[in-house]
């Protein structure tokens, strides 16, 4: 298993590419401008692009899948809740930046809690994580299941190191954030967790540090 980052666009968005010998699933291709450095990741490793993932809708997320399916034509997934979201993202992001983008196109398949994405022989879980999005999801990858060393978690613009998504926005879900954040602290503590945003933490350290974790669950984070 290989975990390729590439931040994009003026959001500073992580696209990730997750390859298992020569299959890949990319997660997150945000931003159409900067499109080209997925590009030649892809084909500096000699990859086949199986599966795009959106971990949700917002436009900083999506609008390079439409770029990645001309060239490679992989199967672009992610949840039914964001779907209008995904649909809108290019009049979203003229609205707030002024840039003109193509419309990112429909998903062509609608994951959901439990499900599983297969990348050769790399299990790779889907878990629902409502918030900061209706259709947020994050993407699993257990150790035992997967014999590597330790777990993995794209946990998109749910959890971040030391900070959580943004709530505050249209279409948020408060309550369902607390939620879905009790769901992946609960995860192992060693597990490796790679955000939508800035760098990578683990499930431990945002039990230790994250304040806005210890503001929303409480005491809820002692008992871990």
């Amino acid at each position: 298993m290989r975990i390729m980052r590439i931040v994009l666009g003026p959001l500073r968005t992580n696209c990730y590419i997750l390859s298992r010998y020569d299959e890949a699933l990319i997660i997150d291709p945000g931003w159409h401008e900067d499109i080209d450095l997925v590009f030649k990741e892809i084909e500096r490793n000699s990859l086949n692009p199986r599966y795009i993932v959106a971990t949700h809708g917002h436009f900083d997320h999506v609008l390079g899948v439409g770029f990645l399916k001309r060239r490679f034509s992989p199967v672009f997934m992610a949840h039914e809740k964001d779907l209008n979201m995904i649909l809108r993202a290019h009049e979203i992001a003229h609205r707030f930046l002024g840039v003109n983008a193509p419309q990112a196109p429909a998903p062509d398949y609608f994951v959901r809690e439990g499900q599983k994405i297969f990348i050769k022989d790399l299990v790779i879980k889907v878990l629902e994580v409502p918030g900061h999005s209706p259709g947020s999801i994050a993407l699993y990858i257990d150790p035992v299941e997967n014999n590597v060393d330790k777990p993995v978690l794209f946990s998109g613009d749910t959890l971040f190191r030391e900070s959580i998504g943004r709530i505050d926005i249209p279409e948020a879900l408060p309550h369902e954030m607390i939620r879905s954040l009790k769901k992946l602290v609960n995860l192992p503590r060693q597990t490796i967790v790679y955000p939508g945003h800035g760098p990578e933490t683990t499930i431990d350290h945002e039990i230790r540090y994250n304040i806005y974790l210890r503001e929303l669950l409480g005491e809820e984070l002692n008992e871990l």
